[in-house]
């Protein structure tokens, strides 16, 4: 059965300090693993973490960027809905491709990297509607010190007929994360994150 899943974007710069971006991405994972690099719509990438295999997901976020000399900020807004299309048994798929990719996210050297979440294995459910409201500031304190102070609000209800309106498991309400990074004189590299985050439900 042929479907059509379009991925549109749009940027705006405005001067040297404002940058807004603006997609909708339709998409339906594939069974195997398709890459493990990420796939971008204006400068966006895909959100996959949470789409089972051969299930779709429809997402539409605004982003905006802001730079002023050293200091770095977003805002943005994420809404996702996800059709998982569950098998009443679920289907066993094991490649080392598909360890690598449990660990993509896992980047702790980068301070920007997209999980807050921090799981493994994703939660299983049928369908769900979730919304992200966040925002980052990086800044660059000195020549060998940089921070990144990030905060998100998550809605997660789960919108198949098993469970309604329950929350996604592992998605809290409420995430923060300071980082910081280290570059010496001496090639030492290092990085300091914290992860805070509310109740959630496992």
């Amino acid at each position: 059965q042929e479907k059509v899943t379009p991925r549109v974007g749009a940027r705006y710069r405005s001067g040297d300090h404002l940058l807004v971006r603006a997609v909708y991405q339709d998409w339906i994972r594939p069974l195997g693993t398709s890459t493990l690099g990420p796939v971008a719509t204006a400068g966006i990438a895909m959100d996959d973490r949470l789409v089972a295999r051969g299930g779709r997901q429809k997402r539409a976020r605004g982003q905006l960027e802001l730079e002023s000399g050293r200091t770095y900020g977003t805002l943005y807004y994420d809404w996702k809905e996800m059709d998982n299309l569950r098998y009443s048994v679920e289907p066993f798929f094991i490649t080392e491709d598909e360890n690598l990719y449990k660990l993509r996210n896992f980047d702790y050297g980068q301070l920007s990297a997209e999980d807050l979440y921090e799981f493994i294995s994703p939660p299983t459910f049928d369908g769900a509607r979730i919304t992200i409201a966040g925002a980052s500031l990086d800044r660059i304190v000195t020549r060998t010190v940089s921070m990144r102070l990030r905060y998100e609000y998550t809605e997660s209800p789960k919108t198949a007929e098993t469970f309604s309106g329950n929350r996604i498991p592992h998605l809290p309400s409420h995430a923060f994360s300071p980082s910081f990074t280290y570059m010496g004189p001496m090639r030492v590299y290092a990085t300091f994150r914290g992860v805070y985050r509310t109740e959630r439900f496992n």
